[in-house]
């Protein structure tokens, strides 16, 4: 609630969304309502944050992903549990319509974020089950990443 200002009339923090729509690919604005003295106002939202992280909005009594409704307002279609918008510069805060492509859940978890390691010494490839590798499953090397001594 402290991305947006007081009620201009009262002062007051408690509001509720009434309207939210998308203005073009990197604008959003909220057209809110008091809820001490029903005064309304609007707010212009850029659609890019720095923070790395997903941004989600009150929308119908549902906690929805701020990515996927922008798809849906742009594209005019409603997207199904299987459908996933990929974050294009893999920045989950950057929203904007550009930035962002649809694919099915299987294409977007096996091609683009399986990330497939080749050890060094031995050449062997292997998908990692941890995010942080500290050796080769084959010849059980701890510098699996660094260049062979000749």
């Amino acid at each position: 609630m402290s991305k947006f200002k007081e009620c201009p009339n009262c002062n007051c923090i408690r509001y509720i969304i009434q309207k939210l729509s998308l203005l073009d690919d990197e604008n959003i604005k909220y057209t809110l309502k008091c809820r001490k003295c029903s005064a309304i106002w609007g707010i212009t939202q850029n659609l890019f944050s720095p923070i790395n992280k997903y941004q989600y909005i009150w929308l119908e009594g549902k906690l929805i992903q701020l990515h996927r409704w922008v798809w849906e307002q742009r594209y005019n279609c409603k997207l199904s549990r299987y459908d996933c918008i990929h974050h294009i510069n893999r920045n989950k805060g950057d929203d904007r319509v550009y930035n962002l492509m649809l694919m099915d859940r299987y294409t977007h978890n096996g091609d683009f974020h399986r990330i497939t390691l080749i050890c060094n010494r031995c050449n062997h490839e292997w998908l990692p089950k941890a995010f942080e590798v500290r050796t080769c499953p084959k010849c059980k090397s701890p510098y699996w990443d660094a260049e062979k001594k000749r």
